[in-house]
């Protein structure tokens, strides 16, 4: 998520705008790892009305390899919130017990 972040900030850098950020020109993969077992499936989505915002996720992938399965949803967006809502598939970035420093 954090690879997404600073390619999603070289790219407003750049355009001016996060508007036609896309997870393939960002990342190149919706999965991470990208090369052999995938264990989490990524998510980025930028604001389509302002272009001002983005919002990135990981959630880790049920069946085949088991050991992400319980760690929960991750999330990052452009005010620099970050979220970790363990053993769910969801984040809120309002709720204080999901940020990502809160003891879990």
């Amino acid at each position: 998520l954090m690879q997404i972040a600073a390619a999603a900030e070289r790219y407003r850098s750049q355009q001016l705008t996060y508007t036609n950020s896309t997870l393939a020109k960002l990342y190149g993969s919706a999965f991470y790892p990208k090369t052999g077992q995938a264990l989490y499936t990524i998510t980025y989505t930028p604001d389509p009305d302002t272009g001002l915002t983005w919002e990135a996720t990981a959630v880790p992938i049920t069946g085949g390899l088991q050991a992400k399965v319980n760690d929960g949803a991750l999330a990052i967006n452009s005010a620099g919130q970050r979220c970790w809502n363990k053993g769910s598939a969801t984040c809120d970035f309002t709720v204080a017990a999901q940020d990502w420093n809160a003891p879990q």
